[in-house]
């Protein structure tokens, strides 16, 4: 149908068309041709692969995901290659490589070429570190998981597992993989915690570096805590056609690979001094909850014990429980705690965790009072020598253990003789049996009681009164700081104000012939005008 004309002549559809093109288009966002080309030819390939199960369409995405791509390629070529895989087992085109039926050999070129990308993936994980980390952990998880419920193969048993928690441990010391393995798949399933352990224990039978020591026991620390019934474990991962419904997995199983995972971290020759610290501090809480036999600790237990310092104070609570609950012997258990009280240990950062298992260890009324006396005349000693914060802690706790061992109290009634009195305590003496401390006296205590600090004066007098009160409690006094002590006292309501001098000396390093001060303003006029130009330094602190 002929357009109608107007009286410009021009029709007016071809008008109403151009003045539609006069507005402004809209902006259409940026795409990048390159990748619209990149992600359309995976597209196809992936489609061929799977409609004409074309062999070479897969080899061409192997070949791309290998080759030099960025990070966003790699991951779409790493999730359309497991699309292709996931379905070439649903239909049976991957059989069991034991099949003796026609396709057999496909099959096995195939599965040849799902063993070339499971390499790839963990090559990825491994020695990248992207955020597209997690994807290519998922996918590798998935063909695990597609595998065993299609193919009814036990893939555990398998390499393919091992290899994982090998790239995994081979991953850089923050991974985002190997946190995501973690969460995701050990704490959530039974069976994956299970061979996670077995697998990190068959790993580090072997001496390894410090480096993969200390990401295996981050590994490790990350799992949630032990199961102590059937109820708390968690469901399976995979669960092939031939086993039952039933959870296989018992608490028991899980927690004696666990044991095995972390002695063989325990023993491993390469642990340096601030793994151990890890390890230490890591020992009760969770640690021993996986073990079956918490016995085996004490290898480890004893030997950081005996090397002193830190690691002995570390090993303190790990040794307490296991003679606690499993009756361990350690002969020189006491001696060993007496030699931990030296002049470091009141300024360290561990103080107030000693002084609470001290108080633990102390409370035995069992104990002869030769060696409570020693630990009370040592603490005493320390004192002296000890910042305020401290000595508030120490004070306390020496009263309890005056109050529950009542022969030691001739310590503080004892007073010297006429003579000089010498101090029996051998303060060099390593066995706190052999100290002399129950001979002794607290004069320490006593001498306190001038401390500089108000608050320290104030308690050290409790020991000098009578001992009505029956326990006081140390948490109370643990966790003062000189931080603590100022804000205390700053925030203290003031009764009366301080007095201050108010007379301002006029001099501070010149003195008058006699050897006094100058004291009145002539004297020091004279001296200053007979001191010019001589000294500058008393002219400077000349204040005029």
């Amino acid at each position: 149908m002929p357009s109608i004309l107007t009286n410009s002549g021009v029709p007016t559809k071809k008008r109403k068309a151009k003045a539609q093109n006069d507005q402004p288009a809209k902006r259409q966002p940026v795409v990048n041709p390159g990748d619209l080309a990149f992600d359309t030819r995976v597209q196809k390939l992936e489609d061929i692969a799977l409609e004409a199960k074309s062999e070479s369409s897969i080899s061409a995405l192997l070949e791309l995901l290998i080759s030099d791509t960025t990070p966003q390629q790699r991951a779409i070529l790493a999730v359309s290659l497991c699309k292709v895989f996931v379905k070439l087992f649903i239909s049976r085109d991957i059989r069991p490589l034991e099949s003796g039926k026609l396709g057999s050999q496909y099959s096995k070129k195939l599965y040849s070429k799902l063993h070339l990308y499971r390499e790839h993936l963990l090559q990825l994980i491994s020695t990248t570190s992207t955020s597209h980390d997690a994807t290519f952990l998922e996918l590798y998880m998935r063909t695990l998981k597609v595998e065993s419920e299609n193919l009814g193969r036990n893939v555990w048993k398998s390499q393919y597992h091992s290899l994982l928690c090998e790239a995994l441990l081979q991953s850089d010391e923050v991974s985002s993989a190997r946190d995501g393995y973690i969460a995701s798949y050990v704490n959530q399933y039974s069976d994956c915690c299970l061979h996670m352990f077995k697998d990190v224990s068959s790993y580090m039978r072997e001496p390894r570096s410090a480096e993969l020591v200390d990401r295996s026991l981050s590994m490790l620390s990350g799992v949630a805590k032990a199961p102590n019934v059937t109820e708390d474990l968690s469901d399976l991962y995979i669960l092939s056609t031939h086993q039952a419904k039933s959870n296989p997995i018992t608490t028991t199983s899980l927690k004696k690979a666990a044991e095995s995972a972390w002695l063989a971290i325990l023993s491993q020759p390469t642990l340096s001094r601030s793994t151990r610290k890890k390890l230490l501090q890591l020992i009760v809480p969770s640690i021993s909850p996986w073990f079956v036999r918490p016995e085996l600790l004490m290898d480890f237990l004893t030997d950081s014990y005996n090397q002193g310092g830190s690691d002995a104070l570390l090993a303190l609570s790990g040794l307490y429980q296991l003679i606690s609950t499993k009756n361990l012997d350690y002969p020189s258990f006491y001696p060993k705690l007496y030699s931990l009280l030296d002049s470091q240990l009141l300024h360290s950062s561990h103080r107030s965790r000693f002084f609470r298992l001290l108080q633990n260890f102390l409370s035995s009324t069992h104990l002869p009072a030769t060696i409570i006396a020693s630990f009370i005349k040592r603490m005493a000693r320390l004192c002296l020598f000890a910042p305020p914060s401290a000595v508030v802690a120490v004070i306390p706790h020496t009263y309890n253990l005056l109050k529950n061992n009542p022969a030691t109290t001739f310590m503080i009634h004892r007073t010297s003789p006429g003579e000089p009195f010498e101090d029996p305590f051998d303060n060099d003496e390593s066995d706190p049996e052999l100290t002399g401390a129950i001979d002794s006296s607290l004069w320490e205590l006593e001498t306190l009681q001038s401390h500089y600090h108000p608050n320290v004066a104030s308690i050290a007098r409790i020991i000098s009164e009578q001992f009505t009160k029956q326990q006081y409690n140390l948490e109370d006094f643990l966790d003062h700081s000189y931080t603590s002590m100022i804000d205390a006292e700053l925030s203290r309501d003031m009764k009366k104000d301080p007095v201050v001098e108010w007379k301002i000396p006029k001099r501070v390093l010149t003195r008058d012939d006699d050897g006094n001060a100058a004291t009145s303003a002539n004297d020091h006029v004279a001296e200053v005008e007979h001191e010019k130009g001589a000294n500058l330094l008393l002219r400077l602190w000349s204040f005029n």
